[in-house]
């Protein structure tokens, strides 16, 4: 019925209806005071003008009262009486009867009214209800599900310590049902790390604050002897006057982290050792070519602390020989620029202020995308290489110059001789003339 008298109705569904009421009424009228004499000038009316204002609303009601009295005032006398209809309309009752028949219709159209209006209230507050409700449980359904099967572990304290509820990840944590858990308090079922969670749980319920990257350690009674780690968050739950009524943990595993961590800090300690052992300057700069580790070789030969020698383009003015600087530093510039293996050998200045001869080389490394984000350089002396081929250069020099000693030598020896023979020659033919 609620429904009913609340859905929408087109503008000709309503005057249809307020008008085979209103005929229906006033005929039924009619019948009854010709079959009978007498009849009450508001039976049949007075509810048909009510059920078309809660079928129709205000308007369509008050427009079906004027159909009714008009219906009353002309209508009716000349089916009833129309020798006398004009008596009938001056008769001082009939008009009477009409006021009445008018004052009752508009109360019963205001009432009828109310009612229409507080019944579609209550329709839409109840679909608004029924929505909210609907919303309601899919929220919880969704909370459900996510706090069922989601891979971070999540728990409730009352202010007792004790287990409210905790989803399937914790419960597999702990290595006891999700059931088992609630009434029992942390330290009966994991005591390693009791004393941590309830010093932040106790933290929560007094101030009501976040707390955020809590870290935890210990055994589990689902894994005796394995030491885990834990990240852990916890937050308040309030009530709608926003008491703290529980505490909720966020718990993430993060032992495998931890052992990655572990390893690669012995990596980077191995790497550093066998960085820290080799002869040549071994040095690391980030993506941008700025240097963030040398190794003891480079404070050895230049007797300065370790220093952005690769990175910070000042330094390169104090240990690079100025022979050496602009085309070494134009060449390390585009190997930033391109990301670009960098090699050249230059000269580098000592702590007793000489240069000795380095080969220096820089390779980048790339992350998943392609992008340099470090840079591994070293620095190798090559002093010995350099004077060998000093030396080399210099005995093939030598060797050039006595090349070229002996061959002109040799263009003179061959001079003579032929200046001899050509004198021999000639003075065979003078011999030969004087005989």
């Amino acid at each position: 019925m609620v429904q009913f008298l609340a859905r929408p109705r087109s503008l000709g569904w309503r005057l249809g209806v307020a008008l085979s009421c209103i005929a229906l009424a006033l005929m039924l009228r009619a019948i009854v005071v010709l079959s009978f004499g007498a009849y009450s000038p508001f039976a049949f009316q007075l509810p048909a003008v009510m059920i078309v204002t809660l079928l129709c609303g205000l308007r369509i009601g008050l427009l079906s009262v004027v159909f009714m009295l008009a219906g009353n005032a002309f209508l009716l006398p000349l089916v009833i009486a129309p020798q006398r209809f004009g008596e009938v309309l001056r008769e001082s009752s009939s008009i009477v009867i009409l006021g009445s028949l008018a004052a009752n219709g508009v109360i019963l159209v205001a009432i009828a009214a109310v009612f229409r209006r507080t019944v579609r209230e209550l329709q839409t507050t109840r679909d608004s209800l029924a929505r909210v409700a609907k919303d309601r449980e899919t929220s919880l359904a969704t909370l459900e599900a996510l706090l069922a099967h989601a891979p971070l572990g999540t728990a409730f304290f009352d202010r007792a310590h004790r287990f409210v509820r905790v989803n399937e990840t914790v419960a597999r944590l702990n290595g006891i049902s999700a059931e088992a858990h609630q009434g029992k308090t942390l330290a009966e079922i994991a005591p390693d790390y009791s004393d941590s969670v309830s010093q932040s749980v106790d933290r929560v319920f007094s101030t009501g604050e976040v707390i955020s990257d809590v870290e935890l350690a210990g055994e589990t009674p689902a894994a005796p002897g394995v030491q885990r780690h834990w990240i852990t968050g916890f937050f308040p739950v309030r009530d709608a006057q926003g008491a703290v009524i529980l505490a909720g943990v966020a718990v993430v595993e993060i032992t495998e982290r931890k052992q990655v961590e572990r390893d690669l800090a012995l990596s980077v300690a191995r790497l550093r050792d066998l960085a820290e052992a080799v002869p040549q300057m071994v040095w690391t700069a980030d993506g941008g070519g700025r240097g963030d580790y040398y190794n003891a070789r480079w404070g050895e030969y230049t007797g300065t602390p370790p220093c952005g020698l690769a990175g910070a383009e000042k330094e390169w003015d104090a240990f690079v020989h100025p022979e050496d600087h602009a085309a070494a530093l134009d060449q390390w510039r585009q190997s930033l620029r391109e990301g670009k293996t960098f090699a050249r050998e230059y000269r580098l200045k000592a702590k007793d202020g000489t240069y000795q001869w380095f080969l220096c080389r820089a390779v980048p490394v790339r992350n998943a995308a392609g992008v340099v984000e470090r840079w591994f350089g070293s620095c190798t002396d090559i002093s010995d290489i350099m004077s060998a081929r000093e030396t080399l250069a210099r005995s093939r020099e030598d060797l050039e110059q006595l090349v070229a000693r002996r061959t002109s030598e040799l263009l003179e020896a061959n001079q003579r001789l032929t200046a001899e023979i050509a004198e021999r020659e000639h003075a065979e033919d003078q011999l030969r003339q004087a005989q």
